[in-house]
């Protein structure tokens, strides 16, 4: 697991502090129970929190060459938030060379969510979409 040190700075954030983002697979958010999700009005950053504190996440360090954007929700937060997960996945497919669709599905006992994240990039440039969880 890949240890990132760096100050988070986004654009609608006012609180500026530094944190440690470490390397968490989307899947192991299976068997938490999310408290709260924000996601933020440019669609390029999705923060969430579980029951025991634990904070996430989801975006793409954008480079010089690519853009990578959340295009869609489908579900209610409200299936989501306050009961625990029983599945986490991700599923990527390239559409054409240079653009990715890139899904994460959660799913309680109540609903399910899919979020669909689309990247575009000249070839060179990754457009996946990273997911840490934050320590201080």
């Amino acid at each position: 697991m890949t240890t990132k040190t760096f100050r988070v700075e986004w654009p609608l954030r006012k609180d500026k502090e530094t944190m440690v983002h470490e390397n968490f697979e989307f899947k192991n958010l299976a068997g938490r129970t999310l408290t709260a999700v924000k996601v933020y009005d440019n669609k390029e950053l999705i923060e969430f929190t579980d029951s025991l504190g634990n904070r996430y996440q989801m975006y793409h360090n954008q480079d010089c060459c690519e853009s990578v954007w959340l295009e869609d929700q489908c579900g209610s937060w409200d299936d989501i938030i306050g009961f625990p997960i029983l599945s986490a996945h991700e599923l990527e497919s390239e559409q054409e060379r240079g653009c990715t669709w890139t899904f994460y599905t959660l799913v309680t006992f109540q609903g399910t969510m899919t979020l669909r994240w689309v990247g575009e990039s000249n070839g060179y440039y990754s457009e996946s979409v990273d997911f840490y969880i934050l320590r201080n």
